[in-house]
């Protein structure tokens, strides 16, 4: 499903918040270890920046970011959710080589032991109620971290956000209708 398309998981993500009885929503984040593009950042920036917004201080902990600490994608979205106070959990790689050392600790609220990399991609997969995937590629192909994990929670039948280098063109056909 691409970034057009999501309103559906969008909406099921503020209706948990929204719900007389809230329930805390797990994101998972996987993607390039070569960074997003600037329409894949103001995309990502603007679904969480929305889904923040239907939170008050008394919900803060109802939006979990799940992560790999890898160097590109996981930093950059580490960022944004330091930016607005949205709580992350992070699963790192047993192996350090792509490992990312500027993780300012102060929004997480859980690290789990390292794991290798595809087993610490099914964490993700498994913990999360839905899954934003940034690959740095339009199609789908082998040999790829992103695309794997996107094939893995396909097969777990996780609903998944795909921003794809190509689905958000530009700022304006990503923005919501209703801002």
């Amino acid at each position: 499903m691409t970034y057009a398309a999501s309103r559906s998981i969008l909406d099921a993500m503020r209706a948990a918040v929204l719900s007389p009885s809230p329930r805390p929503i797990h994101i998972g984040i996987t993607g390039t270890q070569g960074g997003m593009t600037a329409d894949q950042w103001t995309a990502i920036r603007d679904i969480l920046r929305k889904y923040r917004a239907t939170t008050t201080p008394a919900l803060d902990a109802l939006a979990y970011v799940h992560h790999g600490c890898c160097v590109g994608v996981d930093e950059e979205v580490h960022q944004i959710c330091l930016d607005f106070k949205i709580m992350t959990i992070l699963h790192p790689p047993e192996d350090d080589k792509r490992m990312s050392l500027h993780l300012p600790q102060s929004i997480v609220v859980q690290t789990h032991p390292r794991r290798p990399y595809l087993t610490r991609n099914h964490d993700i997969v498994d913990a999360c109620d839905v899954l934003i995937a940034v690959p740095a590629q339009d199609d789908e192909v082998l040999r790829s971290g992103t695309w794997s994990t996107v094939r893995y929670a396909r097969k777990r039948g996780k609903p998944i956000l795909l921003l794809t280098p190509s689905a958000c063109p530009s700022p304006t056909p990503c923005a919501d209708p209703d801002d």
